[in-house]
């Protein structure tokens, strides 16, 4: 807690809701980082357009929520069957490499959304 008995606590506390928008977009900024940053490393090279196709949005505010997307660019149309896997001409089928899904699941979310309330409440002294 950065400022001593009642009073601090409430600027404290005021601070921490005046930021909390622009601090959960940084927060989830990083985290759609990670997760690019990982799917670009687990994704299979034949010329890289597609490692190099992977994007995310800037965090926007949709409702009461902090919102990041990340995905394949649309100029790249086989993205989505490299990830989730397709038939080929053979009539066989080709498993997906589900590099965003495992990408996704590595991050642990929940655990980084966890600690980052737990960094808000210990700056108020929590």
């Amino acid at each position: 807690m950065s400022s001593s008995g009642f009073e601090g606590f409430i600027k404290d506390l005021g601070n921490i809701v005046n930021n909390y928008e622009s601090d959960s977009k940084e927060f989830m900024l990083k985290i759609e980082k990670e997760v690019i940053a990982d799917t670009q490393l687990n994704t299979p090279v034949l010329s890289g357009d597609l490692k190099r196709s992977f994007t995310f949005d800037e965090p926007i505010k949709e409702g009461n929520s902090i919102v990041g997307v990340v995905g394949a660019d649309i100029g790249v149309p086989y993205a989505e069957a490299v990830e989730n896997g397709h038939s080929n001409e053979n009539g066989g089928f080709i498993q997906g490499q589900f590099m965003l899904k495992k990408a996704t699941e590595k991050i642990k979310f929940e655990e980084k959304v966890e600690d980052f309330y737990k960094k808000l409440a210990k700056k108020v002294g929590l």
